[in-house]
């Protein structure tokens, strides 16, 4: 770490939660322009939702209708085989 840095991180640290949140930001968002200017842009992780949009896109509807309606409050029966516990 360089001494430059060194020090701005020990002036930060005094400063009270929320201005370090602040400061933090714009370091934050200039690192990040830095990196686009770069070519160095980390790749957007997609959030859980559209992981399983991705997943499930190409499964027609017939395949969904087969599915349980109650799978979620008798998942042991589905899983396990024990005994449904609404039937």
């Amino acid at each position: 770490m360089t001494t430059l840095l060194t020090q701005a991180l020990d002036r930060i640290r005094n400063l009270p939660e929320d201005e370090q949140d602040r400061v933090a930001r714009l370091i934050l968002d200039e690192v990040e322009a830095f990196a686009k200017e770069n070519g160095e842009e980390e790749p957007r992780q997609k959030p859980i939702s559209e992981v399983i949009q991705d997943i499930t896109k190409d499964v027609p509807d017939e395949v969904w209708e087969t599915l349980p309606k109650d799978g979620a409050a008798e998942i042991d029966h589905y899983l396990y085989g024990s005994p449904k516990r609404n039937s």
